[in-house]
């Protein structure tokens, strides 16, 4: 089926696909922007794999470095594309190369925006136990997603899913959201407009504290604002400080990524890939202890005034559920579970 309208999408994981699929398929894709593989460190893989599959099956693709990105206009003319989708593309996008669309350019974004603007609002709605997320189709502006909204779709994070798991299911959302898309622009001739982001400073316009420090509830409004790149440190974690249930939402915020909680045990490193809350009793224990294994209640371990089940792990031995990773390493109850800052340089 051919189409006046052609899109481009510019991508840079398999996020993208659903909506490259669609596009294709009804006729609408115009060709694929991948950012640099040399510029995107981790994500390099993702960019050549996707590479492939587009390759394999003819789908017209083209790298581009973020300082080449304004030459594109060549590109663009040959897929004779007249709007532009960004999905999980890295690279800002320059404001003559914005004016190139007479459609628009637009993003999808995978939360209710203008909550959690930034690189992983996947990763930091999990991490804040958010009930509620929603993927939105924006249009680009200079400023970091803060465009107008053109299509803002809830979606319900199940108790139990990974961050992976919800980022996959953002992605099938936004193929039905991008295909529309497209045929809007085709129907109506016309750019989106959209309607205006509500204001980021009145999101966070909540009472201080009597001392003239920031409250529990500003701190708690502003870290829903900015979802920035996690990175190694927030992965850290301090066995007094964490509650159970944030320890498994970090779990489930971290699987799939390059940044696992760790932990150790005697001379054995491991990474914990899934925690769940334990009603086995403390009775005082320090943080860290091992209090129960068996298969009844798993692989429990004390927090500062209440308990964890560790349930899944890996090590470079494999996963392990935690039961069977006590009995492989001969973990036993009374012995010590420390974060790695605790024993590095012993």
């Amino acid at each position: 089926m051919m189409q006046t309208t052609k899109l481009v999408i510019f991508a840079s994981s398999s996020f993208a696909l659903p909506s490259i699929e669609l596009l294709l398929q009804a006729g609408y894709l115009g060709g694929v922007i991948l950012p640099d593989p040399a510029e995107v460190d981790e994500q390099a893989l993702q960019v050549q794999q996707l590479a492939a599959l587009l390759q394999h099956n003819k789908v017209p693709y083209h790298f581009c470095c973020a300082a080449k990105l304004p030459e594109l206009s060549r590109e663009f003319d040959r897929w004779q594309a007249r709007a532009a989708v960004l999905a999980t593309f890295p690279y800002l996008i320059p404001s003559d190369l914005l004016a190139y669309f007479d459609l628009g350019v637009y993003n999808i974004h995978g939360s209710a925006l203008p909550y959690y603007k930034g690189a992983a609002p996947v990763y930091w709605q999990i991490r804040n136990q958010e009930r509620e997320a929603a993927v939105t189709l924006h249009c680009v502006t200079s400023e970091l997603d803060s465009g107008n909204i053109v299509v803002q779709q809830p979606i319900s994070i199940a108790p139990c899913i990974t961050g992976l798991g919800l980022s996959n299911q953002m992605s099938q959302v936004s193929s039905q959201i991008v295909l529309a898309l497209a045929q809007r622009l085709e129907t109506t001739g016309k750019a989106e407009l959209g309607v205006p982001q509500a204001n980021s400073s009145s999101l966070t316009n909540v009472p201080q504290s009597v001392n003239g420090n920031q409250s529990k509830a500003t701190v708690e409004a502003q870290s829903r604002i900015w979802a920035p790149k996690p990175t190694k440190r927030n992965s850290d974690i301090d066995l007094n400080l964490i509650r159970s249930d944030e320890l498994a939402a970090l779990c489930r915020a971290s699987a799939g990524t390059a940044i696992p909680v760790e932990l150790f045990a005697e001379k054995v490193c491991f990474q914990l890939i899934e925690a769940n809350e334990s009603d086995t009793l403390v009775h005082g224990c320090k943080a860290g202890t091992i209090l129960a294994i068996g298969l009844q209640d798993g692989l429990v371990m004390a927090l500062n005034g209440e308990a964890v089940r560790l349930s899944v792990v890996a090590c470079d031995d494999g996963v392990y559920s935690g039961v069977n990773f006590a009995r492989r390493f001969q973990i036993s109850i009374g012995m010590l579970i420390r974060v790695p800052s605790h024993y590095k340089g012993k």
